[in-house]
């Protein structure tokens, strides 16, 4: 890769720490902020650059845990990325109080979904690692990407209500609508697709 020496500067001093000691104990936020939205009715979450310390990686099984309470039928959406040196971190939503559940996030790649829709109640997203990662990478830092988002259903598009698995993706392509990562493959109809909710043409093209 070829770049002038000030986009060389930014990429090292934003990625060159991976090699290097973090801040001892740094983790997930406590507490996610919601990003502002057009939409007051939508919670947008997003982290684009987290860094956690090996120790914390080396130590927690769960890295994080945030709770929510769902007031109507809604959908959450929620991704976490893994670069570089760390793991992968998976996704588990947890039904709290009496329906006592779990459903564990699927993997795409470097990114961890969990995709789900849900009824009024309270709930909980944990990060966690499908195993410890030991003392390698005690004196180095894994870089994650987070984002989330949590809707009504009865205030979602059209196209986010029809029941189509969305990717939108942590690495936003410019030419792609709501920053959907494009897809490797689109069907030429429903009719040929594997019944999955693979991304098709549709009547209107």
């Amino acid at each position: 890769m070829v770049v002038d020496p000030k986009v060389h500067e930014s990429y090292n001093s934003t990625w060159g720490s991976t090699g290097e000691a973090c801040e001892q104990g740094s983790n997930f936020p406590l507490a996610l902020r919601q990003k502002k939205q057009d939409d007051e009715h939508q919670l947008y979450y997003d982290y684009p650059l987290v860094k956690v310390s090996g120790q914390s990686i080396d130590r927690q099984a769960v890295l994080q845990t945030y709770n929510f309470r769902v007031n109507v039928t809604s959908r959450m959406y929620f991704e976490v990325g893994m670069h570089m040196l760390s793991d992968h971190v998976v996704l588990q939503l947890g039904a709290l109080n009496d329906r006592t559940f779990t459903i564990q996030g699927k993997q795409r790649g470097n990114l961890n979904v969990l995709d789900v829709e849900v009824g009024p109640g309270d709930y909980s997203v944990a990060l966690k690692q499908p195993q410890l990662m030991g003392s390698l990478f005690k004196e180095t830092c894994g870089i994650f990407s987070l984002q989330g988002l949590v809707e009504p259903i009865s205030l979602m598009s059209a196209t986010a209500n029809s029941g189509d698995i969305l990717q939108r993706g942590l690495s936003a392509c410019p030419a792609a609508a709501d920053g959907d990562i494009l897809p490797s493959e689109i069907y030429a109809s429903k009719a040929k697709t594997k019944g999955g909710g693979e991304l098709h043409v549709d009547a209107t093209g």
